[in-house]
């Protein structure tokens, strides 16, 4: 199968920035299409883009061809780019902001195709969010065409949802038989002239509404897709006691037996293995939460932090590009920033690593069964010995042995008042 994903459109309704680009739940939009085709085990990926789409380098189009669209002649022009000639392969056509089109779907259309030429998605009218996509007309079960969206059609209840599947070997003569219509050629016209020809044109139900037009568009898509993650969390086992409340990213990994409190965000990247309890008002970000952990509550885990089995991270703490090593425990007001920590570590409250030094991060040693007293700061480059303990208050700066007692803080002085 060959995937075509159309993203030429100008997209301006964000702002500045194009929406395919705008983060949908830790993927860009864009990125949902792609990945549906990766998904389907397609290798010959292309993509359609706009004239100076700079943020393509954003993306993961490694396995993607990339066509540019100078002119803006419609969807119908923007096929013709890749499809040039008749070939045997079926062809997948998906827009490049539509990220609710889900691989089942499309396995039932690739179904429905040994049966028609042409298979398209149709959502019911009543639970369309938007109401700019054309409307299906269908009789006995057959598409006979789509209609622009202001045209009423007598007995029609779908509306295109925008993604087409074909047999290539008659997609190239449907294309070059699409007429001009206000300065476009519009992708849609091959269902009435595949029926012209004789052929028949099936569709496949979906059942919301897939495009994102407009900020409404995309809170709904939003809700859409955060009510999928979290039944797909639940069905692999993760216990929440409100999951109305959390949000997940689209690649979040969840292991057998997970607790998810309240109020918990998940973005990009992020894996729960086994056993692990994130307590309400976390975030995490691009993270490995070791098995039986216990994260939060309001705890900040940013990118970069890997945690191993039975690791604690407590109260406002705050966590990014460490390693933390299995029983280490850290439970409050503490700030751990590339900082490498070995195993059964106890990291007092108000620890502080000091990794920048106004131009470039530095990393931190601990190594393992040391004992990091309230209220330090250890100043990177720095490594520590395992079996230390560094008492409270401390400022450390330079290396320390294995099997030290370190205490670098002022002498306590007395003066007398005058009253």
């Amino acid at each position: 199968m060959i995937g075509i994903v159309l993203a030429a459109g100008s997209g301006t309704r964000f702002g500045k920035k194009s929406k395919l680009f705008v983060d949908l739940c830790g993927q860009r939009v864009l990125d949902y299409p792609i990945n549906l085709c990766k998904d389907l085990g397609i290798k010959n990926i292309n993509l359609v883009v706009k004239k100076g789409l700079e943020a393509l380098d954003m993306l993961d189009v490694s396995q993607c061809n990339i066509y540019v669209q100078s002119d803006k002649k419609g969807t119908g022009a923007a096929v013709q780019a890749v499809i040039s000639e008749s070939i045997n392969d079926d062809i997948l056509i998906l827009l490049g902001d539509c990220p609710l089109v889900d691989k089942i779907t499309i396995q039932k259309a690739l179904n429905k195709l040994e049966d028609n030429v042409i298979v398209i998605g149709g959502v019911q009218s009543e639970s369309s969010n938007n109401h700019s996509y054309g409307r299906i007309k269908l009789e006995h079960n057959n598409v006979m065409k789509i209609e622009e969206a202001t045209v009423s059609c007598d007995n029609t209840k779908f509306r295109n949802a925008g993604w087409m599947l074909c047999k290539g070997k008659y997609l190239h003569d449907f294309l070059r038989q699409i007429p001009v219509i206000h300065g476009e050629y519009y992708l849609t016209e091959c269902v009435r002239i595949a029926n012209d020809m004789g052929f028949k044109v099936g569709m496949v139900e979906s059942e919301s509404d897939i495009g994102i037009n407009t900020r409404n568009d995309y809170v709904n898509v939003v809700q859409i897709l955060q009510n999928k993650f979290r039944m797909n969390a639940i069905d692999k086992g993760a216990l929440m006691l409100d999951p109305t409340s959390v949000y997940f990213s689209a690649n979040t990994v969840i292991e057998h037996e997970v607790q998810i409190d309240p109020y918990v965000v998940f973005k990009k990247d992020v894996i729960l293995k086994s056993g692990s309890t994130i307590k309400s008002f976390s975030h995490i970000e691009s993270s490995v939460v070791g098995a039986n952990s216990v994260i939060g509550p309001f705890a900040n885990i940013r990118s970069g932090t890997y945690m191993d089995e039975n690791v604690e991270i407590g109260a406002f703490v705050e966590t990014k590009n460490s390693y933390i090593g299995s029983n280490t425990k850290a439970k409050h007001l503490s700030y751990i920033g590339n900082a490498d920590i070995g195993e059964n570590v106890n990291i007092g409250a108000g620890s502080v690593f000091c990794n920048y030094d106004g131009l470039k991060k530095n990393k931190s040693i601990i190594g393992d069964n040391s004992f990091l007293g309230a209220n330090t700061s250890y100043v990177a480059p720095i490594d520590i010995g395992s079996n230390v303990k560094v008492g409270a208050g401390s400022v450390v700066t330079k290396n320390v042995s294995s099997k030290c007692l370190v205490v670098a803080r002022a002498d306590q002085k007395e003066y007398k008042r005058k009253v």
